[in-house]
């Protein structure tokens, strides 16, 4: 039974035999001590506040740290161990903070002025992302971009300032995100931020297809040709053309030709990985293929013919883009 003191807001409990006493501590414990009433059990009390709580108290430590009694040394450990996974917690959550704000801002204004009141705080994913935020917003401020093209000077400085400290996702996110908003807004991004990004780029180890394809297409979109990327990646694309698809395939060849870098091992792998996944290939990566193929003048035989017939079965698919390109390729070729 249970009876309540309006008063005095005291509980007077009466509990099963059998119940433990420890039972009956650690349901005080987790129930009624934490809201701070006055406990009276009977049986159990000495008529002791300070005695009570404290035994109290000893049950609720147990209970939280998995209910067998610890000694003080153990408790020290314990308790120290949680405060350092809250400091870790707050870290985390202070660093969500900054990419929610970024994630948050509507205008490259509110990004650089962002990335000036945190740059101390900022680290290089946090800098990525402001990038990566900037390449989704420029395309409504291209005049703003325009009139004032050193707008992205103190993000391209703080990029500099970071860049070997970049991971290879960040690295490589960020150079395509530079890229877009470049060729996009048409203007020159410094020359010293590109030979960094080289740079930084020859150093990845075992890089994705995926990740070099995104750098090698950001260099060749904007016509800057880094002759030693395109050699130290192409060793690394021949390695992992057998788990590659035919999107990263067909764009890296067109990166080979639009920048005009001639790699005669690297588009004989190519042509030969291609055909055996031709039935893979879309309109826009047969196009992009045979345009590459054909401005550097390699006019392998089977590879053309293999998209041709691929082509034909999938011909209502192309744009007219891809029909001038792929009708130019075997003009040309």
């Amino acid at each position: 039974k249970s009876k309540k003191d309006n008063s005095s807001k005291s509980f007077e409990l009466r509990f099963f035999p059998t119940m433990t006493i420890t039972k009956c501590l650690r349901f005080l414990t987790n129930n009624v001590y934490n809201q701070k009433y006055y406990i009276h059990t009977l049986g159990i009390s000495s008529g002791n506040n300070k005695y009570d709580n404290k035994k109290i108290r000893n049950f609720s430590r147990e209970n939280e740290l998995g209910g067998s009694r610890l000694n003080k040394k153990d408790y020290r450990e314990k308790q120290n161990v949680r405060k350092q996974k809250e400091i870790n917690d707050e870290t985390t959550r202070s660093k969500d903070s900054i990419v929610q704000r970024i994630r948050k801002t509507n205008t490259l204004i509110d990004i650089l002025a962002l990335q000036h009141k945190h740059k101390s705080e900022m680290q290089p994913s946090d800098i990525s992302f402001c990038w990566n935020q900037a390449s989704r917003l420029f395309r409504n401020e291209r005049r703003t971009i325009q009139k004032n093209p050193r707008l992205f000077i103190p993000l391209i400085d703080h990029t500099l300032e970071m860049v070997k400290k970049f991971s290879p996702p960040s690295l490589v996110a960020t150079t395509h995100s530079i890229a877009k908003i470049s060729s996009g807004a048409r203007i020159k991004v410094d020359h010293t931020l590109w030979k960094a990004l080289k740079e930084e780029g020859m150093k990845l180890k075992n890089p994705k297809l995926r990740e070099i394809n995104n750098i090698l297409w950001a260099f060749a979109n904007v016509n800057h040709n880094a002759p030693e990327l395109f050699d130290a990646m192409a060793p690394k694309i021949i390695s992992t053309l057998n788990q590659a698809d035919s999107r990263n395939m067909a764009n890296i060849v067109w990166a080979y030709a639009k920048v005009g870098h001639e790699h005669i091992d690297l588009f004989e792998a190519m042509s030969k990985a291609a055909i055996s996944k031709i039935e893979t290939y879309n309109a826009q990566d047969m196009a992009n293929t045979v345009w590459a193929y054909a401005k550097m003048g390699h006019g392998n035989i089977d590879l053309f013919e293999a998209i041709s017939e691929a082509a034909i079965s999938k011909i209502e698919t192309f744009t007219a883009q891809n029909i001038s390109n792929t009708v130019w390729a075997y003009a040309k070729v």
